[in-house]
């Protein structure tokens, strides 16, 4: 019965080790700073200044996937301080960044994961208003699906017009003024750890099965 029991165990430990599962991520954090960059001002950048945006929601991460599939699902909103300064155009923008939203994308280049928004659009890539860009870096790929996740983020709003020129250039799009939620520095990404809301899987019920079936074997022998 007792080696009944290991077994049983051991095999719900190999279960539990050698599957992986999607793992949920909370993102629940304040960037430290904000930038501003304003094309009708002569192209210049404000200097880094606290405090910057808010993030929170969530992410779901497959490691069984590839590229940017391995996003299997997302649900967060973003903000951005509001820019008191009337050339930047930059009003207060909470956008919110869902899985099946038609006018939000995600991609992968190397180690970054980039979520895109067209919030402020009439139709995705046509029209005049905010777009906004969240990314994420990874610091390792490979710790996708573990219980913490070593990431840095940075997150862009961009307001976009259309300008009709004519001639040579035809119909140009301008990107004029926008505004950066960035970590501590100019320019800089912002790195935090991530924590999984990890619930016990069924290979743990199975091991758990298995440590009551051991103990009661052990209760039974020494009565």
């Amino acid at each position: 019965m007792i080696r009944t029991a290991l077994s049983f165990a051991a095999l719900a430990c190999a279960a539990t080790t050698a599957q992986a599962v999607p793992v949920t991520y909370s993102l629940n954090f304040d960037f430290p700073g904000v930038q501003y960059y304003c094309v009708g001002c002569g192209g210049s950048t404000t200097p880094w200044a606290p405090p910057g945006g808010t993030v929170s929601g969530s992410i779901t991460l497959d490691a069984n996937n590839t590229g940017a599939s391995q996003v299997v699902d997302f649900n967060f909103t973003s903000s951005i301080p509001e820019m008191i300064d009337a050339y930047f155009w930059m009003p207060g923008e909470t956008p919110t960044y869902s899985y099946g939203d038609p006018y939000v994308t995600v991609g992968l280049s190397g180690n970054t994961f980039s979520f895109s928004n067209y919030y402020g659009y009439a139709a995705s890539g046509n029209g005049t208003g905010w777009r906004s860009f969240f990314y994420m870096t990874v610091a390792d790929l490979g710790d996708i699906g573990g219980r913490t996740l070593d990431a840095s983020f940075q997150e862009l709003y961009q307001y976009s017009s259309i300008a009709s020129t004519g001639g040579f250039y035809g119909t140009v799009y301008r990107h004029d003024n926008h505004g950066i939620n960035v970590g501590p520095g100019n320019g800089s990404a912002y790195a935090t750890t991530l924590t999984a809301n990890v619930p016990l899987p069924a290979g743990g019920l199975l091991l758990l099965g298995g440590l009551v079936g051991l103990g009661l074997a052990r209760r039974r022998k020494t009565s």
